[in-house]
C-alpha cells in the first residue's frame, strides 16, 4: 500500500459544455460518456475524506487549472471563475482511502525523467 489515498476526477455536464464552447474537443462531438470513460487519477496525501475535502478546498486553483490544460494550454480560453464552487459544479470527485501499488518498479514521476 502506498502511503497517498486516490482521488478520481468524473467531469460534468458544465466541464462538456466549456470544452465544447471552447473549442477544445478538435471537433469531435463528445459525450459526457466518452469524456469521462478515461479520468485522471490523483495521489493525495491525506488520511481520510474530511482531510481530502479540505485539501480540495485548500488545492482547488492547481487542480483545476491541470484539468483545463489537459483539454487546452491557451489560458484565454479558460473561465474567469475558477472559484472551489464551480470546480465542484463542474467536477465530482470519488475517494479512494486505500491505494495499493502491485508494480515491481519504482513509481517514477515523468516529470522527472531525463530528456
Amino acid at each position: 500500500m502506498l502511503n497517498r489515498t486516490g482521488c478520481v476526477v468524473h467531469f460534468r455536464q458544465p466541464f462538456l459544455d466549456w470544452i465544447k464552447a471552447a473549442g477544445a474537443n478538435d471537433g469531435l462531438d463528445l459525450s459526457l460518456a466518452q469524456l469521462n470513460r478515461n479520468t485522471t487519477l490523483y495521489l493525495v496525501e491525506v488520511a481520510d475524506r474530511a482531510e481530502f475535502d479540505a485539501w480540495l478546498e485548500l488545492n482547488h486553483d492547481i487542480l483545476f487549472e491541470d484539468l483545463l490544460v489537459q483539454w487546452t494550454t491557451d489560458a484565454s480560453l479558460w473561465p474567469d471563475d475558477r472559484s472551489y464552487q464551480r470546480l465542484l459544479t463542474w467536477c465530482d470527485f470519488d475517494f479512494h482511502a486505500i491505494v495499493v501499488d502491485t508494480g515491481s518498479e519504482p513509481i517514477v514521476d515523468d516529470a522527472d525523467a531525463a530528456p
